[in-house]
């Protein structure tokens, strides 16, 4: 397979392929190149992704908790079929229980950081998923193909991204680092509703994340 990465030519052996490759989903194959991961488009797809203009926005804004596009890749047309973005090892999930809580509160506002700084951008968040979270020490976001730019005023764009954070957070964060029953997660989607994590997050005197969501789910 030929394919342009940015303006560099690369031509991938089917072995080269194999060994590279990481996962797929409707959307795309993923393939790990050096220190990179390649998102190269299927021919059909029934999820939105990024067209090269959403790509290059994004490969501007200068996140450090959202893996976003860095260069775009081109088949041997040069038509837009996918871009690269940084690649991380994932970690057992269960070993963000052990993080200390003043750690945590450090990630969330990096996080919000981030959010923010999307939505100034005119970006709208989507999918943000337990699926799409990798954690390696630090909570990180790594699947951005369904963010779209919106013509929302900012105000009412940076509140929706923050809203769809803070759930987040709570649903898919917190509910997945520790066993919970189905009552106690039902629970983090009521405080989720009700409550901003990162405020309850910041202000509690629990040692570990883990401790924390034993402690609001009790």
């Amino acid at each position: 397979m030929k394919v342009y990465i940015g303006n560099k030519e690369y031509n991938f052996s089917q072995e080269q392929l194999d060994y590279m490759y990481l996962d797929e989903g409707m959307e795309a194959t993923i393939y790990r190149l050096d220190s990179k991961v390649l998102k190269i488009y299927k021919d059909y797809s029934q999820k939105e992704r990024l067209d090269y203009d959403e790509a290059a926005i994004l490969s501007k804004i200068p996140a450090k908790k959202y893996l976003l596009p860095l260069e775009p890749i081109y088949d041997v047309d040069r038509n837009f079929i996918g871009y690269t973005a940084l690649y991380k090892d994932k970690h057992m999930f269960k070993y963000l229980a052990q993080m200390p809580l003043n750690a945590f509160a450090g990630e969330l506002d990096d996080l919000v950081s981030d959010t923010n700084l999307l939505g100034m951008n005119a970006i709208s968040i989507e999918d943000l998923t337990y699926d799409n979270t990798i954690f390696d020490g630090h909570i990180a976001i790594c699947d951005v193909g369904s963010f779209t730019t919106n013509d929302f005023s900012l105000d009412t764009l940076k509140q929706d991204n923050y809203d769809k954070l803070n759930t987040y957070i709570c649903e898919e964060i917190l509910a997945n680092c520790v066993s919970l029953t189905r009552k106690q997660k039902i629970f983090l989607s009521k405080i989720a509703e009700n409550y901003d994590i990162r405020e309850e997050v910041s202000k509690d005197d629990s040692k570990t994340v883990g401790a924390f969501v034993k402690k609001i789910t009790h």
